[in-house]
């Protein structure tokens, strides 16, 4: 697994490193420019960004998914072990709850909306949110690791 808390891939496929390298990198740049997070009539669980935040957040026992990949190699097909932050419907943490993505959005909406960084509307007959990127990262980071940290006390 990379140390540097990205989404680690294949050791030995560079170009599958660097591709997700440039994922992460499209999403700090988001938050790092001030990009938006806009909910129309999506449920708040389907915050994609989220996983970002999982991979950024310091805490243990975060689950590691492992496949392997077909890839060419000398005209040859092989198959390389992978492994990488297990970012699917169950969440990276063992002990989250299915909803948690919809708690944390949840929370940030009730703690700021009608901010400068959260504020809620009607586009036609759908609710609509809209979020700053960044701003959402931070909460959900510091929720995250406090859900981790209470869980490790148990």
């Amino acid at each position: 697994m990379a140390r540097d808390g990205l989404q680690p891939a294949c050791s030995a496929d560079r170009s599958t490193w660097l591709a997700r390298r440039m994922v992460r990198f499209r999403r700090d740049k988001l938050c790092q420019t001030g990009g938006k997070v806009l909910l129309l009539g999506s449920r708040h669980d389907e915050v994609t960004l989220l996983h970002y935040a999982e991979h950024i957040a310091e805490f243990d026992d975060k689950r590691v998914a492992r496949y392997k990949v077909p890839v060419e190699r000398e005209g040859r097909r092989i198959w390389l072990d992978c492994e990488e932050f297990d970012t699917s419907g169950r969440g990276v943490h063992p002990n989250w709850p299915a909803n948690f993505f919809e708690l944390i959005v949840d929370a940030f909406i009730t703690a700021y909306n009608g901010s400068e960084v959260c504020c809620q509307s009607q586009v036609g007959n759908a609710s609509s949110v809209l979020m700053d990127a960044a701003a959402l990262v931070r909460h959900a980071v510091a929720l995250m690791q406090a859900r981790a940290r209470a869980l490790g006390r148990r």
